[in-house]
This record gives structure tokens, sequence and C-alpha cells, in this order.
């Protein structure tokens, strides 16, 4: 009698979960179109009622493993379009913050493809609110920006690009620096190394031109050096090298800038007749009277022909 009772408990409790079951999958398919119908109009509502899917899915177990799969998309794809509207409408901070909630969302869920586009649009949305605040010259918010998207890549040479251009507005030359040359060793073929080695040529070409307007010639004369390092030969940059050297009496190095310099003016008759003059006067300050002399006679061509004679006759008396 015993066995007989234990029996029907047994099968009673048999019923009841299959009862149980057949009424989960049932419910939870409704409650997965449910989900479909309130998110044309109310996508976070849909999200709890894909959620609460998911925990009917789950209590019945491998039968309902589709529709389990097809809610939890649902969801994933809800954080990501309304992330990605709010990018759309460039309300880039609070883009950031459903992006962010949208790859934790699809951590949760095991969504490897919505995951990655949230990361990439998390980068995107940093990089145009670091443009836009380099552009309004807020340069400490453009770098907080741009050092988001460097720690999640630190590879990323167009972040380091703008994070250079926001270090140079707030006059941090040695970060400028950095950064540019951060983008260099990050992209040292392409474009945005080519922009940041001329940003830095730039630097040591202003930092040279300036340093010479206040008769610093010791140095203007490194910094003009450098720029010619990341600009090239540059006939105007070598004068100014020549220039200062004449002033720091590094002779032979103002020598071969002139030398180097008039090379690069070849078929500018005036332009290398200006350059002459200068080279004549490093020649006459070096103590070579003799190639002064003869320089100076190259140099009696065009704007600097009188001056030229008056140094040749006058000042030197050459023969």
């Amino acid at each position: 009698m015993k066995g007989l009772k234990s029996l029907l408990i047994i099968s009673m409790c048999v019923l009841t979960f299959s009862l149980s079951a057949q009424t989960s999958i049932t419910d939870a398919n409704l409650k997965f179109n449910a989900g479909v119908e309130l998110a044309a109009t109310d996508p976070m509502g849909a999200v709890k009622i894909f959620e609460e899917c998911v925990a009917l899915c789950v209590q019945v177990g491998d039968e309902a493993i589709e529709t389990k799969g097809r809610a939890e998309k649902q969801i994933t794809s809800i954080y990501l379009n309304e992330a990605t509207n709010l990018y759309n409408s460039k309300n880039f901070d609070a883009a950031v913050v459903k992006f962010e909630e949208s790859v934790k969302v699809s951590e949760k869920y095991g969504d490897t493809d919505s995951k990655d586009k949230a990361v990439e649009m998390i980068t995107t949305c940093n990089l145009m609110n670091g443009t836009a605040n380099l552009k309004a010259k807020k340069y400490a918010e453009a770098i907080a920006c741009f050092d988001k998207v460097i720690a999640a890549n630190e590879n990323d040479a167009k972040a380091y690009f703008y994070k250079g251009l926001a270090l140079k507005g707030a006059n941090d030359e040695e970060g400028m620096l950095a950064a540019f040359n951060a983008v260099m060793e990050e992209d040292d073929t392409g474009k945005l190394a080519s922009k940041a080695k001329s940003q830095i040529g730039k630097h040591y070409y202003n930092s040279g031109v300036a340093a010479l307007k206040g008769k610093k010639y010791a140095e203007a004369v490194p910094n003009l050096e450098k720029a010619i390092e990341y600009l090239g030969e540059n006939a105007k940059i070598l004068t100014m090298i020549a220039t200062s050297c004449k002033e720091t009496k590094e002779f032979d190095k103002g020598i071969e800038a002139s030398l180097k310099a008039i090379e690069l003016q070849k078929g500018d008759v005036n332009a290398v007749a200006k350059l002459n003059f200068t080279l004549a006067q490093i020649y006459h300050a070096k103590g070579d009277t003799d190639l002064a002399c003869e320089t100076y006679k190259k140099a009696e061509v065009g704007p600097a022909a009188a001056n030229a004679k008056y140094q040749r006759e006058v000042v030197l008396k050459c023969k």
C-alpha cells in the first residue's frame, strides 16, 4: 500500500512538472511577442519584458533555448540602438554612457558582435567629444577625451595626434612632442605620421625664429637644426642657421649651411646673391679675407650689389 501511494505521488509530480513546462514555453513565447510589440514605442520598457521572457526560458530549459536566444538578442540590440540614436543626435556624452551599458549587457548575454560595435562607438564618441573641445579651445577637456581613447587602445594614432594638438594649444611642449612622436611610432608610414612630423618641425622652426629675433643665437641654432630634421633642408632655415652661427662663432657650421642654401636656390640669381653676401660675412668674421672678397664679388648682383661692393672695396679693400 505504501509503495502504491509513493508511486501515485511521483506520477502526480511528473504530471505537474510536464504541465508546468508546457505552460512556461507558451508563456515565454507570449512574453517575447509582447516585448516585440512594445519595442516600437517603448524600447526600454520592452527590455524588461524580454528579461522576463529570458527568465521564463531558463525555467523551461532546453525546449526554450531558441526563444531565449531571440529575447537576449532583442535586449542587446535595443541597448545598442538607443546608444546609436544618442550618437546620431550628437549627444556624445549621453551616448558614451549608453554604449558602456550596451557593453555590459552584451557581455552578460554573450553577444560579441554588439559588444565590439559598442566599444568601437565609445572610441568614436570620445574622439568626437575631444575634437569638439579642441575646436572650442577647451584643451584640458579635449586631452581627457583623447586619453580615454588611448586607455582603450594604446596604439590609436589618431587619438595621439589630436592629443598632440591639444597639448600644443595648452603650451605643453614636452607633452606635445611625446604625443606627436607616438603618432610616428604607431603610424610610421601614414598620413598622420607625416602631419605629426610636420607639427614637430614647425614647433622647432617657430622656436628657432623666436630665438633668432630675440638674439638668442645659441638657442636658435639647435632648434633650427631640429626643424630641418623634421621638415627637410630648406634654404630659408639654412640661411637663419648660417646667420646665427656667425654670431655664435660656429663659422664652419655657418659656411656649410650657406653653401647648402646656395645649392638649393640655384636658378634664382637674386636669392643666390643674398646668400653669398651672408656667406661672405661669415668668411670675414672667421678671418678668411680672400674668400670673403671672392664671395662678396659673387654677391654683386641685384639688391645686394651695392652693399657687397662697399664691403669688398671699402671695408676689406679687396684687390
